[in-house]
């Protein structure tokens, strides 16, 4: 059996590359990532982005978080852990081209299921 370590005067040492790091798993781009997107003067989205460069987003399959409440919490930071409940999203679009973005946070499944699932607001 071979093993990822070895002992040398008693201590061990394991190789490297055996070693999962949780860095690891951080993109290093939004992009293809479903993100909760905050704009300074487009309010609140939800969607992939498929290009981003700076301040400029190109978001597809987005929705517009109009009213929203997180399933726990009280930040868009607990709507990307956690989803929302009994808030008011219009229908998705498409894609959308937003600019002024001054955040981006990737959400967990659980949260990407709770958006994309939402059913659309009286627009």
């Amino acid at each position: 059996m071979n093993s990822p370590s070895i002992l040398v005067n008693d201590i061990k040492y394991v190789r490297k590359d055996s070693i999962k790091s949780e860095i690891a798993k951080i993109p290093d781009s939004p992009v293809g990532h479903y993100c909760i997107v905050r704009c300074t003067q487009s309010g609140v989205w939800a969607g992939t982005p498929s290009y981003h460069n700076g301040q400029n987003v190109t978001l597809t399959n987005a929705r517009r978080l109009y009213f929203w409440k997180a399933k726990k919490g009280h930040t868009l930071s607990a709507v990307a852990n956690y989803g929302i409940t009994e808030s008011k999203l219009p229908a998705p679009v498409d894609i959308v081209y937003l600019t002024e973005v001054c955040e981006l946070i990737p959400t967990t499944k659980e949260a990407q299921k709770s958006i994309v699932n939402h059913p659309p607001h009286n627009e």
